[in-house]
């Protein structure tokens, strides 16, 4: 579907991106190889809220919507402290305190389906700064935290009525991480104003802890994470005149939790109420909240904030998990401007997703972060489009076989369908809260088509190709005249000058290459051969005289 949409003398431009998986959208590799993880898993409590959430990432940038844990029967699980996660490598690993205090345990085996257990592995005399900190390695799962007095205890979830308590006190909750056969737990100390250490000791039991290493820093919870052979340590220093007005973060790195190299500093915030650390080498993630806000600085680039929320503090892990499919707008340019003095462009990117047969499926998000990319930007002029407005994630099946899938229903098959939709507009002055809230009302409207089309679909076997293109193609379409509805876009509200909707088009994905033509559609078609594909998104309107070009990405993590 393609032509032009005039809104009150107004131009629409909408690209639809769609990728139909069946399993995941896999590149080549040997056979019985499982797929690659998502680099970053995040537990979390949102501020306002005592549901505990997690989140998914291919590079600590672009996140997965939230995933709420909930027990056998649905029930959300809540916390009155931060949660905790780790991984062995096969389940991944959660802890929290609820508003009992009672210490709740949940486990997952891809970082998205959890099963929190209905019984709670005790009660225990803490508070709001508990902080608990998992390591699961060597059939054991260990849970740190601190108690209402200052002392720290480590709790075996094989016999959590008896808590191992370390003989030194702190301030905050500890960090605790399992590498190379030993577990290493880190904890704040004060050694007089303004001169905080961060202590480690290790323990091969989780019974017996040997106190091993120290390095100057404090203020949050020290993070401990391990990969590749390497534990990492993320403590907070204040800053070189040492007040807390310029605070840094640390990061250090050690063979056996005992000798720590100091490898870089990054500048944090004095509001910081929690640090996370995931990594593998060079390849390091650190997370911090400042005032409830996360903010994501990677190993190479500036700190970047999320747009999402954590109370308490955060923790963050590596390991295996689903596959992360990313959609991502990086640049526009204005090949021939609507103004004569040059466009003022942004985008609204809406992420879509729909299991075939399986209701209440559909999934629809934005990140509802808007601005003006540029001002007056002219011809041959781009710009980028920042992760938070054109970058949508979705997480998706472990791969099914090609010989299987001919013959799998569709229920255990597991079909998903995810797409984005991509509204380009050219600013004039209207106020963004009224696009806002104009772009609010999208979500339930594509929700309900999703779940139509797809996910309320009687197909009954993976192979019936025809009825899978079909239903991906109908509801490609009735998403775009969705998002290209002139009676939704009531730009009234702007005065004399309302918001540019641009000229619309459509792109269709298919992320498998057992389907005999291995495309959808002809303008694009991605196998297992291409896992990172390039797009180009031209959106034009000849009789406005109006072309922009985007530059987009489809990567497989």
């Amino acid at each position: 579907m393609s032509g032009i949409l005039l809104l009150r003398g107004a131009r629409v431009v909408a690209a639809l991106i769609m990728l139909m998986c069946v399993g995941a959208c896999e590149e080549d590799r040997p056979p019985g190889v499982p797929p690659a993880a998502p680099r970053f898993v995040v537990v979390s409590v949102p501020m306002g809220s005592n549901t505990v959430e997690t989140r998914m990432s291919p590079d600590g940038i672009v996140w997965t919507q939230p995933v709420t844990l909930r027990d056998q029967q649905g029930n959300p699980g809540t916390a009155s402290t931060a949660a905790g996660i780790a991984t062995d490598g096969t389940l991944y690993h959660a802890a929290w305190f609820d508003a009992s205090w009672a210490l709740r345990y949940a486990t997952s085996v891809n970082g998205e389906d959890w099963l929190v257990s209905s019984d709670a592995l005790g009660r225990f005399p803490v508070n709001e700064s508990a902080s608990p900190a998992v390591a699961a390695g060597g059939g054991k799962v260990l849970i740190a935290f601190r108690t209402g007095t200052g002392a720290l205890w480590v709790v075996d979830i094989t016999a959590p009525s008896t808590a191992v308590t370390l003989p030194e006190r702190s301030g905050m909750g500890p960090g605790l991480a399992f590498g190379d056969g030993r577990f290493v737990l880190s904890y704040v100390v004060s050694l007089g104003p303004l001169n905080p250490a961060v202590k480690t000791l290790t323990s091969t039991d989780g019974a017996t802890w040997v106190e091993v290493g120290q390095v100057f820093g404090g203020g949050v919870p020290p993070a401990l994470s391990f990969a590749d052979g390497r534990f990492h340590l993320v403590p907070r220093t204040p800053g070189p005149t040492r007040e807390l007005v310029s605070v840094r973060i640390q990061v250090y790195s050690s063979t056996d939790g005992q000798s720590w190299n100091w490898e870089r500093e990054l500048v944090g915030h004095p509001s910081a109420v929690g640090t996370a650390i995931a990594a593998a080498g060079v390849d390091q993630l650190v997370l911090e909240t400042t005032g409830g806000t996360v903010s994501a600085i990677p190993a190479s680039g500036a700190e970047q904030t999320l747009g999402w929320t954590a109370s308490h503090g955060i923790s963050l892990t590596r390991g295996p998990g689903r596959r992360l499919a990313t959609f991502r707008l990086e640049r526009v340019t204005v090949d021939d401007p609507e103004d004569g003095g040059g466009d003022e462009p942004y985008f609204l990117v809406f992420g879509f997703k729909s299991r075939f047969g399986r209701p209440n499926s559909s999934q629809v998000t934005w990140s509802g972060f808007l601005r003006e990319l540029g001002s007056d930007v002219g011809v041959g002029a781009s710009v980028e489009v920042p992760p938070r407005m054109g970058a949508v994630t979705w997480s998706i099946e472990p791969e099914i076989t090609e010989a299987s899938v001919r013959d799998t229903v569709v229920g255990s098959a597991q079909v998903d369908v995810v797409g984005a939709a991509v509204v380009a507009i050219d600013g004039d002055g209207c106020p963004l809260s009224i696009v806002k809230d104009l772009a609010d009302r999208v979500p339930g409207l594509l929700r309900s088509e999703l779940e139509n089309l797809i996910a309320g679909s009687t197909l009954r076997r993976v192979a019936d190709i025809p009825v899978v293109r079909g239903r991906v193609d109908a509801a490609r379409q009735r998403v775009l005249e969705r998002v290209n509805d002139r009676s939704f876009w009531d730009w009234v509200q702007c005065g004399f000058d309302p918001e540019d909707l641009i000229d619309n088009q459509v792109v269709a994905l298919v992320g498998w290459d057992g389907f005999p033509d291995g495309e959808i559609n002809q303008t694009f078609a991605l196998r297992r051969t291409r896992p990172d594909s390039a797009l180009t998104l031209s959106f034009r309107n000849t009789d406005m005289g109006a072309a922009w070009t985007a530059q987009a990405r489809v990567t497989y993590r």
